[in-house]
């Protein structure tokens, strides 16, 4: 039975049947990611929420969302809603493990995140999507698309470059506030901003981090896994170096907030080596959240790249990559 549930998850990373070579899960070493060593960890089952196509999306792939490190998909509730509006297509927004109404896990690194989104696409019956994702969901969404190349229509990247491995600094700081918050104190969540003020100056910050405190009937509680993101913040910083394919060959988009640092130009040839065929922008007066605080103008962008990755397909001189 043990060997059969290796054969699946084998299956799932690979998209064909199990043979004697090295899964690519993490084990860190020091500051970088090598994904070589042979370590087993079933996937999660990810919440995810769902907007059917319509008749004139219908024959489209469909457009799955990744959201960020202490984010979920409820923060692209509405710009999936104008997404459907505008093109049509099926929209998913999907909760990461650990994070949402997604399963908790103690384990949490790139490839386990690819395998949980591989075992959604099982799930929902996707042979082929346009996948997004923002800052930790963009690492995930790029490691997917190099390790399941079929899978992947095109590729969306908001604020994160393959070259981030730095760990920003006010994180940890975060997590031990959060996870040292006396819940029991606190009666509403204007109670609970109180206490993230010092800590959390930036009052954007501090209503995104306060999304994750939900009431129940005992009281109030994180719904994110405080414990495994911490424990688990060299993974989520790193990025793998050892994929099951070299490069991605499809359209990619890379969106940059013009007042963040996340993608740099020194970040370039390192993007073009993985992502030969990305195109690179940026959007002005906005940081690491451009979806959030200049959403016109991001729904603008990947809508025209959306375009332009149908005209790509239905071009008769297109080569097959």
């Amino acid at each position: 039975m043990r060997f059969l549930r290796l054969q699946r998850l084998f299956q799932c990373v690979y998209g064909r049947r199990f043979t004697n070579k090295s899964c690519f899960v993490t084990r860190y070493e020091n500051s970088v990611l090598p994904y070589s060593t042979l370590t087993v960890s079933p996937p999660v089952r990810l919440a995810y929420d769902s907007i059917d196509s319509n008749s004139d999306g219908e024959d489209l792939p469909p457009l799955v969302i990744l959201h960020g490190l202490f984010g979920s998909k409820t923060n692209w509730r509405t710009l999936a809603r104008h997404f459907h509006k505008r093109t049509g297509r099926k929209i998913i927004t999907v909760d990461a493990r650990n994070h949402g109404e997604s399963e908790h896990s103690p384990q949490m690194n790139y490839f386990l995140q690819a395998l949980d989104i591989c075992h959604l696409f099982q799930e929902l019956e996707l042979t082929k999507a346009v996948v997004m994702g923002h800052s930790m969901g963009g690492k995930t969404a790029m490691t997917f698309a190099l390790s399941h190349p079929e899978s992947v229509d095109s590729l969306i990247v908001v604020d994160m470059s393959p070259t981030k491995l730095n760990l920003d600094e006010d994180i940890p700081k975060y997590l031990a506030t959060k996870r040292a918050m006396n819940l029991n104190l606190i009666k509403d969540k204007r109670d609970a901003e109180k206490m993230l003020m010092d800590v959390v100056p930036n009052s954007f910050l501090r209503s995104f981090f306060l999304t994750n405190l939900v009431k129940t009937e005992t009281g109030f509680r994180w719904r994110i896994n405080l414990e495994a993101l911490e424990n688990n913040l060299p993974e989520v910083s790193s990025f793998p170096t050892d994929f099951p394919h070299q490069h991605f060959n499809g359209k990619a988009l890379f969106v940059g907030g013009a007042r963040s640092d996340y993608v740099r130009v020194e970040d370039y040839p390192a993007i073009h080596k993985l992502f030969p065929r990305a195109g690179i922008k940026f959007i002005a007066e906005s940081g690491h959240w451009p979806h959030a605080e200049k959403p016109q103008e991001f729904l603008d962008m990947v809508t025209a790249f959306l375009e332009e990755c149908l005209q790509d397909h239905e071009s008769p001189d297109e080569e097959e990559t």
